[in-house]
């Protein structure tokens, strides 16, 4: 998400830095802080978590939320769920229509997804992804438990090569800085640990996407639906990268033919703007303020 919204970002250099370091304390607070107090209130040794009946009862923050004895407590985390929930999906829709009019612009989508409003805004784009919306609907189904699995498989699928794509593309970048001696110093950010943390995730990345339905190999275990829903996604994705490089016959960009100049000069000159008409925070709730936003 970080990424997209950077191509909307008034001043990407100094935004998207910033917006990094917020998403890693905001995930180790809201995550790594819920667990731990979680982790706190409920004992490992809970009936309610050991002997539980699989719905939501057997949930650790719902038993929590009962051990504490707060009777508004459930209604302020329904409302913290639905919030969250609406935070999801603007931020799909966002993402997924923003990703559909990038596409469509560099001619890997029917080119009517690339007509934007007077504004700026994607409309055709947006319209498509929220159209995928529906398919909420058939959670109304006698057999929606079957649908969610395919769907939760096929996301994640979907998601994990997502991942495995942008870290393989950032290992072609940094082979590209060094090939070409820029320093990675002089750039305005730097991912820490690198290149290791990358190779070390594109490992993990490709171990859990080729085990991803181990259990349908267990002894007593397969299931044809199963195996189709765990791998689908995979034969799809390499099947429209060797078809867009066979039918566009496009080739492989060299370390040493990578282009690292263009769009440098106008992102210097948004610099030079943003530097003269900058906020300086002097007391300390406006450099709080500053770090928040």
């Amino acid at each position: 998400m970080v990424a997209i919204t950077a191509g909307e970002a008034a001043n990407p250099r100094k935004t998207v830095p910033k917006a990094i370091e917020r998403v890693f304390y905001r995930i180790l607070f809201f995550y790594f802080g819920s667990t731990l107090v979680i982790g706190m209130l409920v004992p490992y040794n809970s009936p309610d978590l050991l002997g539980g009946t699989g719905d939501a009862t057997s949930s650790p923050f719902v038993i929590a939320i009962r051990r504490a004895g707060i009777s508004v407590l459930p209604d302020i985390i329904n409302v913290v769920i639905l919030v969250s929930a609406f935070s999801t999906a603007s931020s799909k829709i966002y993402g997924g229509s923003r990703i559909l009019f990038g596409l469509a612009n560099d001619g890997m989508a029917p080119r009517i997804f690339s007509r934007c409003t007077q504004a700026g805004l994607p409309a055709w784009s947006l319209m498509a992804t929220c159209s995928l919306s529906v398919l909420a609907f058939m959670c109304l189904d006698k057999h929606a438990g079957v649908a969610f699995i395919w769907f939760q498989n096929l996301s994640a699928m979907t998601g994990m090569l997502t991942w495995w794509a942008i870290l393989v593309c950032y290992l072609c970048f940094y082979q590209g800085l060094k090939v070409q001696g820029y320093d990675r110093n002089s750039l305005h950010y730097k991912a820490p640990f690198q290149p290791y943390a990358s190779w070390g995730g594109l490992i993990m990345l490709t171990i859990i996407i080729i085990t991803s339905g181990f259990q349908c190999f267990l002894k007593g275990n397969w299931s044809p639906s199963d195996f189709v829903a765990s791998y689908l996604t995979l034969p799809i994705f390499v099947l429209c990268y060797i078809s867009w490089k066979i039918i566009k016959q496009t080739k492989f960009v060299k370390a040493r033919d990578m282009n690292f100049v263009t769009g440098t000069r106008e992102l210097d000159e948004m610099d030079a703007e943003e530097r003269e008409k900058a906020f300086v925070p002097h007391t300390k709730w406006e450099k709080f303020v500053d770090w928040l936003m």
